[in-house]
This record gives C-alpha cells, sequence and structure tokens, in this order.
C-alpha cells in the first residue's frame, strides 16, 4: 500500500510541475515541445491539470494548430474518455470536426459544451460558425446575437452571412430571434435554447 500511495504521490507532484510548463510552451505556440511535454508527462494518476483539464487536451491543440486534424480528432478522444465534461474540450472537438466539415457532429460538441456552461462565449460564437457553414444563416443570426465576441470576428461573420445569403444584416440582426421563433419554416429553429440542453 504504501508503495502505491508513493508512487500516486510522484506522479502528482510531477503532474504539478509540468502543469505550468504546459501552459508556458501552449502560451509560447511551441507545439513540438507541448506534445512531447505531454506525452513525457501522461499518467492514469496524472491525466487531469490543476483546472480539472485533460492534459491531453494541450497535445490535440498542438495537433490542431499544426494542421494535423485526424492527429487532433484522436487526441480529444482520449482526452474526452479522461474528462467527458470539459466543456472547453468539447468545444474544441466540435472545432476539429467543424474543420472536417462534419457539421452536424460539430454543432453536437457545441450544444454539450453548452449545456455544462451556457454562458461560454467561444461555443456561442462557434454554434453561429457552424450555422453559417450549414447554411442556416437565421439560426446563425440567432446565436451571433447571443455572443460576446470581439466586435471584428462578429462583424467578420456578418459579412459573411450578407454576401452568402443576400439577408441585409442591419435589417435582419435585431429581429431575428423573434423572426426564427415565430416563422419556423423559414429555417426551422423552435425553441433554439431548449436544443442547447440535449
Amino acid at each position: 500500500m504504501l508503495s502505491l500511495n508513493l508512487r500516486v504521490g510522484y506522479y502528482r507532484l510531477a503532474g504539478v510541475q509540468n502543469n505550468q510548463s504546459l501552459n508556458v510552451l501552449s502560451k509560447q505556440q511551441d507545439w513540438n515541445s507541448l506534445i512531447k511535454k505531454v506525452n513525457d508527462s501522461y499518467s492514469s494518476f496524472y491525466n487531469l491539470n490543476a483546472r480539472h483539464r485533460p492534459i491531453k487536451s494541450y497535445s490535440a491543440l498542438a495537433y490542431f494548430n499544426q494542421g494535423n486534424l485526424k492527429a487532433a480528432f484522436t487526441t480529444y478522444e482520449a482526452a474526452l474518455k479522461d474528462h467527458p465534461n470539459d466543456y472547453r474540450t468539447l468545444n474544441n472537438m466540435g472545432r476539429v470536426c467543424m474543420q472536417l466539415r462534419r457539421y452536424t457532429k460539430a454543432k453536437s460538441y457545441f450544444k454539450k459544451s453548452l449545456a455544462i456552461n451556457s454562458k461560454f462565449d467561444l461555443a456561442i460564437f462557434n454554434m453561429a460558425t457552424v450555422h453559417v457553414q450549414m447554411k442556416k444563416y437565421s439560426k446563425a443570426l440567432f446565436w451571433l446575437e447571443k455572443t460576446k465576441s470581439n466586435k471584428k470576428r462578429k462583424q467578420k461573420l456578418l459579412k459573411r452571412i450578407e454576401m452568402e445569403s443576400g439577408i441585409s444584416v442591419k435589417d435582419t440582426l435585431s429581429n431575428s430571434i423573434n423572426d426564427t421563433l415565430t416563422n419556423p419554416i423559414k429555417d426551422t429553429l423552435i425553441n433554439p435554447i431548449k436544443d442547447t440542453i440535449k
């Protein structure tokens, strides 16, 4: 029993030290070193960092930023096995799916993320983006109105909606919630808030 306690203690101490390194490497965008550090520090005793984020989500992020979507997808799957309710990892898995053009799957990950943290603005913005990808513009406008995302990103997505759909965003944006709720035929949006909880 003492041997097991010493082993767990060792991995926990090493994990705490590695946690700082993971954050630094992530901020420096040193993706290869980040992947190596995750591989060196991961164990069944240390699979979550101090903020309860899956350690493997760091290497998945690195793979994503390197453009290796297949590795990012499989690594995020592994991260979600360690912590299936991490809203940030669920959101990032949705981003990978969106890049892979698996829009329905992406949307389901964003919904799961928002079911856990309904105020997570990045997932709200990503819901708007995935609806644009799916050409469901009134749903995209609904989600875009809910986001507090920076104006530049928001404007860029609004411009894209306007160009692709022909919808005059200035006329539509303030009425998008009312319009989509009262006219379900337009975009089959009946209860978007209920949809995020499923």
